[in-house]
């Protein structure tokens, strides 16, 4: 397992609304989500492969995602793109 830079994403709207998006997103894909308006923990199953842990802490319109531990072989690239998608703000 590695880990990522920490990446930050600009994001329009309110936070309750990115929040509650992020949500539906990694628990629609059998993950857990553990945070608030201000910051948190996710954890997303990648079948076969293994986890990909983080957290999260948002100051105004900004998210800035830290990716703990991964599986050695996913770029963090690739992490931080589906991320990005994920939350609609890509």
């Amino acid at each position: 397992m590695a880990a990522c830079p920490n990446f930050d994403v600009q994001f329009a709207g309110s936070t309750s609304d990115l929040i509650t998006k992020m949500q539906q997103e990694v628990t629609s894909k059998g993950g857990t989500f553990q945070g608030n308006d201000l910051s948190g923990n996710i954890s997303i199953s990648v079948p076969g492969i293994g986890n990909i842990i983080g957290s999260y802490l948002i100051n105004q319109q900004t998210i800035t995602l830290s990716i703990t531990d991964k599986p050695f072989f996913i770029p963090c690239s690739v992490i931080e793109s589906q991320i990005t998608k994920m939350i609609g703000v890509q």
